[in-house]
C-alpha cells in the first residue's frame, strides 16, 4: 500500500448508497451515506465498488473489470494500483461478510435485514477465492488499456 496514491475516499459504494439518474439509469446521480470516508489508497475506493459487482453469472469479474475500466477513463490507473486491485476487492467481499454476520449477532432483531445480502455476497467470496490471482491481475489491466 506504501507509494499508492491516497486521498478521502467514500469507501461504501455499494448499490445501495449510488443513485442513478431519473431519465437515465446508467448515469450516477448522487451517492449517499459518508458515515465510512476515511484518507486511503484511492484503489481502494474502486475495489469496495467492484466488491458488489461480481454476478452470480458469468465470470465473477466481468462486471468489477467494466467498473475498472470506466474508472480507468476518467482516473487513470497506475500499473501497481492494477496490481492490487483484485487484493482489495476480494478482502472487501471477506469484510462485508463478516461484518454482516457479527452485526447480524449484535442485532438480532434487524438480522433478516441486515443478512439480506449474505447469501449472495458469501457466494461471491468463493466465487472469488477461485480465481487465480495473476489471472485476476491479467484482467483488470486488459480490461483497462482498452479503456
Amino acid at each position: 500500500m506504501q507509494g499508492l496514491r491516497k486521498q478521502v475516499i467514500h469507501n461504501d459504494f455499494n448499490p445501495h448508497n449510488v443513485l442513478a439518474d431519473a431519465v437515465n439509469d446508467a448515469r450516477i446521480a448522487g451517492v449517499i451515506d459518508f458515515g465510512d470516508m476515511v484518507y486511503a489508497p484511492l484503489v481502494q475506493d474502486l475495489a469496495t465498488a467492484c466488491a458488489y459487482q461480481v454476478q452470480p453469472d458469468g465470470h465473477p469479474l466481468d462486471g468489477p473489470a467494466d467498473v475498472a475500466a470506466a474508472f480507468n477513463a476518467v482516473c487513470p490507473l497506475q500499473p501497481a494500483e492494477l496490481d492490487i486491485l483484485f487484493d482489495l476487492l476480494a478482502v472487501r467481499a471477506v469484510i462485508s461478510v463478516a461484518i454482516s454476520g457479527w452485526r447480524a449477532k449484535k442485532q438480532p432483531e434487524n438480522a433478516p435485514y441486515i443478512l439480506r445480502n449474505y447469501p449472495r455476497a458469501w457466494a461471491g467470496m468463493e466465487r472469488l477465492a477461485a480465481i487465480p490471482r495473476d489471472e485476476a491481475r491479467a484482467i483488470f489491466h486488459a480490461a483497462c488499456s482498452r479503456s
